[in-house]
């Protein structure tokens, strides 16, 4: 047994009180050696790349941005996109957006000013700033060429949001 072999075994996991070898030390070596090319060979695991455009827009609440929140681009068909979100900020946000049919979904809340109570602690109430009919999100075709997507929601009930 050569040096390399017997510093091999002694790194071996043992068992018992004997101090048997678990492993002998052939199979430590093959399991070195074989392990980072079975990984190699499966690849990086990584998320398959989509085509998507960098957009950059407003959200407005009848005419009027909203200070804080975030935006989320969900693809409709799972296959051929990755949601995305992106926060606003003074009515502005910038997002990178797969192509294809998309559902925005808009959250933004504010401060009442009152207190409520939940699970026995004092919490600031927080109101939804998103009317109504655009919580369910908004369907947008999203093409190569779009960079700007601007949306206005408005409170009554005539929506003008593409």
């Amino acid at each position: 047994m050569n040096r390399a072999d017997t510093a091999v075994k002694l790194a071996v996991i043992t068992k018992g009180q004997n101090r048997e070898p678990l492993l002998e030390t052939s199979s430590v070596k093959y399991f070195f050696v074989m392990m980072p090319a079975v990984l190699a060979s499966l690849g990086c695991g990584g998320e398959p790349e989509f085509d998507q455009v960098r957009i950059t827009g407003t959200v407005m609440i009848d005419a009027r941005p909203i200070e804080e929140g975030t935006i989320n681009f969900v693809p409709q068909d799972a296959d051929r996109g990755r949601s995305t979100a992106a926060d606003i900020v003074a009515g502005k946000y910038e997002a990178d957006v797969s192509l294809g049919n998309v559902r925005a979904y808009f959250q933004a809340t504010r401060e009442t000013g009152r207190t409520i109570t939940l699970y026995d602690l004092p919490h600031p109430e927080r109101v939804n700033l998103i009317p109504a009919p655009y919580r369910q999100g908004v369907e947008i075709n999203i093409g190569p060429e779009d960079q700007i997507r601007n949306f206005e929601l408005l409170s009554s009930r005539k929506e003008k949001t593409p």
